[in-house]
């Protein structure tokens, strides 16, 4: 083996296809009709979901979304109490959830219920950004993805409540507060839309919960006094495609394509040294 060799070899290594190609892609939520006028009829027996498609900056296309409203019981302690659908309704400003007729506040809000949206997609996505097409005062969030194998009921939310959702699959990405004034920190300078960019992390998953800002969920609040209630519409969400190396492309770990590297020089060596001190052919050997 030469040095040539060598390095088309440890070529074809470094070349090798990472998991997806990369793809920016995004689903706005625009006003689109509801059946319970403004939401203000609207019985809590009513469960609906709306789809949309995403558009792509570049030739893999985007999958599609489900999103779906849900909410706590309002009659549980503050943020308790089992997991219900509700009814998604659609605002010029984006989707808001309406738990029950005569429920005035019909955004995604934590007054009385702790409001979420999930957001199904048809693929795993790494989710970016989050934008409200409409706020009233404060509109911190608490975002979490499923992040389980399936085999644990995560993905069926009637099931739990809030705080039993990280024992089921579910991982918390953050919760994310609005830029607010020198005196109030935690309130929203009242202009919307407002873009939150999120996941750092670059976590992916199929399953996204944007919920008004939940101590139940994210139990890293502690005992954060959330002074204004939070009460917002999602208008639009921003993602990439899962960049997770899969089978049978995967790079190597550092660790092991050093080792890899070094056998290949060790055989270079171990060749050219033979090949010196063979004995030529048609003399005597030494």
């Amino acid at each position: 083996m030469t040095i040539k060799t060598l390095f088309a070899a440890t070529g074809i290594l470094v070349l090798l296809p990472i998991g997806s190609v990369d793809a920016g892609w995004e689903w706005t939520f625009p006003y689109s009709g509801n059946t319970c006028g403004q939401g203000q009829s609207c019985a809590n027996t009513i469960k609906n979901e709306r789809s949309y498609s995403g558009t792509s900056t570049s030739s893999e296309a985007a999958p599609d979304v489900t999103a779906t409203a849900w909410s706590n019981p309002q009659s549980s302690p503050y943020g308790e109490g089992l997991l219900g659908q509700r009814y998604l309704a659609s605002y010029g400003g984006g989707l808001g959830v309406v738990n029950s007729s005569g429920d005035g506040d019909h955004e995604v809000d934590n007054q009385g219920w702790i409001d979420s949206v999930l957001l199904s997609f048809d693929a795993a996505v790494t989710l970016s950004d989050i934008t409200f097409g409409w706020v009233e005062g404060d509109s911190d969030f608490t975002l979490a993805a499923y992040r389980g194998d399936g085999t644990d009921g995560g993905t069926d939310l009637t099931q739990w409540e809030y705080d039993q959702l990280v024992t089921h699959g579910w991982e918390v990405i953050g919760s994310y507060f609005a830029a607010g004034s020198s005196t109030q920190p935690d309130v929203a300078s009242g202009a919307d839309p407002v873009s939150f960019d999120v996941n750092p992390g670059g976590k992916s998953s199929s399953y996204w919960l944007v919920s008004a800002l939940n101590p139940r969920l994210d139990d890293g609040l502690g005992s954060f006094a959330n002074t204004f209630k939070d009460k917002f519409k999602l208008k639009s969400a921003a993602a990439s495609a899962a960049t997770t190396p899969t089978p049978p492309h995967q790079i190597p770990e550092p660790g092991v394509l050093s080792m890899l590297l070094l056998g290949l020089v060790g055989a270079v060596w171990l060749r050219r040294r033979r090949t010196r001190w063979a004995p030529q052919r048609g003399k005597p050997a030494d």
